[in-house]
């Protein structure tokens, strides 16, 4: 779904694979002198549902992962003590945040970060293990995924702090989970994950008793090559991905070091699925609106002083489009709605189109006749009152496009925004530019015939910008005008022409035949 790359700056970088789940393990290794976050883990999980009788797997369109761990997140010898408010991620999405040792001086202090939308809660392991975190996350049906999150720390090669780590994993297993994905340092520098073998011959060795606790407890361990280097040591694989079956990680990718690093990037797919849990959706009572108000906040704007001429004209839609906004929040109440409604009842139109084509002899095209212009197409110039007849011609039962704005608010409100909405018409026409959102589009498919599998029996439906169409009409209409005055229409031009439309067309063809059999 997903590998992301977490940057030292704090960008994003993404890899798509629209099939599964992506988890990623990100280790940052020993030097901790330059931070925290020593090892971080996050993954997305797929939903899966009906579209058109088709079962379909999808994922979230701002490909943000579901799940994020970090281990390490302290420096060594820290003295400053950082909050939990100071962890969060507003840039990146709307998160829980589980931690522990975070407000503690004990151990190096986890994280877990989760997706707010997914049924996730912590649980509470009885085995005493300094540094773990452990939350379960409800899968389709009765299914369920218990996601551990553990860092072993080098400086404690104890039996005693061993035996409470193995106890930790046969105590996972135990729980009845479907699902199991524990990942972290554990810091095993003695095994090979190829062989599941040790140095020498040590069967009490902790790494012995650990691959016997793996073993017992029917766990896969996939991470087989080196996942840390630093300076003359000798490369080890530290950094562990187990799961309770075999097949539930796929297309693992040792990816290049976080930062300054001395741990590789461990990207992967986890299979499973789950119902992503939406938030209610928040819907405008348009009929509710305090337009009065709303009218004179907008009223009381100098807008040819706020849209400066030397402003590009995406600067000066984003502020128009953030002035309406914050009134919309302010004038326009709203309720929560949280159940679906019933949906309409659809009545499928068969239509039987065959029997109207014939099959006619094919003929000469006739060639169009020229006709000399000696006037040209004067200045379209937009003020307010062209806006308004135009805003007052608004259809309200229709839907917003992709700037949210919704028909219904722009009727309501014309009086307010004919005049900003002139202006920035003018500037995109002077400077032959539009602005970005309106060259988006909701793309829908809708099925017209065949196998309902196949991509080319779908035709795609865009909904844009109810703006945009308004200066699309304005322009249109003058066009028109012009190409009507200089009579440039053919009288064999029927649709899109006012008084002219294509029922007139099939008359005018009926009578025409009845004309030319009747020898006229």
């Amino acid at each position: 779904m997903g590998g992301n790359d977490l940057k030292e700056e704090g960008d994003w970088r993404w890899m798509n694979d629209l099939s599964k789940v992506n988890f990623t393990s990100w280790s940052l290794g020993e030097p901790n002198d330059y931070g925290g976050g020593e090892d971080c883990a996050h993954f997305r999980l797929t939903k899966n549902y009906q579209w058109n009788d088709m079962p379909c797997t999808t994922e979230d369109g701002d490909n943000k992962p579901n799940i994020i761990g970090i281990t390490e997140v302290k420096p060594k010898a820290n003295r400053y003590k950082p909050s939990t408010a100071e962890y969060s991620i507003p840039e990146v999405g709307n998160y829980k945040v589980f931690e522990k040792n975070i407000k503690s001086d004990e151990g190096r202090d986890l994280l877990m970060y989760v997706d707010s939308n997914l049924e996730a809660t912590e649980i509470t392991m009885k085995t005493e293990f300094q540094e773990n975190i452990f939350i379960k996350v409800k899968l389709n049906q009765n299914d369920k995924l218990l996601v551990g999150l553990i860092y072993r720390t080098p400086s404690n090669s104890s039996k005693e702090h061993n035996d409470k780590l193995v106890n930790l994993m046969s105590e996972a297993t135990d729980m009845g989970y479907s699902h199991i994905l524990i990942m972290g340092d554990f810091d095993y520098p003695e095994i090979n994950w190829e062989t599941w073998n040790t140095k020498g011959d040590r069967p009490n060795s902790i790494e012995n008793k650990f691959l016997e606790a793996l073993q017992d407890n029917f766990l896969y361990q996939h991470t087989t090559k080196l996942t840390r280097w630093r300076g003359a040591d000798t490369p080890h694989t530290l950094d562990l991905l187990i799961t309770n079956e075999e097949e539930m990680i796929s297309n693992l990718e040792y990816m290049s070091p976080l930062g300054k690093s001395d741990h590789c990037v461990l990207s992967f797919d986890f299979n499973c699925y789950v119902n992503i849990k939406r938030a209610p959706r928040i819907a405008n009572l348009y009929n509710h609106g305090n337009y009065k108000d709303f009218i004179q906040e907008l009223n009381k704007i100098d807008w040819h002083n706020k849209f400066n001429a030397e402003n590009s004209i995406d600067k000066n839609w984003n502020y128009f489009l953030t002035i309406l906004k914050e009134l919309e929040g302010r004038f326009v109440p709203t309720k929560t709605m949280t159940q679906i409604g019933k949906k309409r009842n659809v009545f499928p139109i068969d239509k039987k189109t065959r029997d109207v084509f014939t099959n006619e002899p094919q003929g000469n095209i006739p060639e169009p006749k020229h006709i000399p212009l000696d006037k040209n197409i004067e200045e379209l110039n937009i003020g307010t009152d062209l806006v308004l007849t135009h805003l007052q011609k608004i259809k309200t039962d229709k839907s917003a496009g992709p700037d949210n704005l919704h028909p219904r608010l722009l009727f309501e409100v014309k009086e307010g925004i004919a005049e900003p909405l002139g202006i920035i018409f003018s500037q995109s026409l002077i400077q032959k530019v539009v602005p970005k959102d309106w060259k988006s589009a909701l793309v829908s498919a809708i099925f017209q015939k065949g196998n309902k599998s196949q991509a080319k029996n779908y035709r795609p439906v865009s909904l844009t910008s109810v703006v945009c169409k308004i200066m699309e009409k304005i322009i249109r209409e003058h066009i028109i005008s012009y190409m009507k005055e200089n009579k440039l229409f053919s009288n064999k031009q029927y649709g899109f022409i006012s008084g002219r439309s294509t029922s007139l067309q099939l008359l005018e063809c009926r009578c025409t035949k009845q004309r030319k059999s009747a020898g006229e």
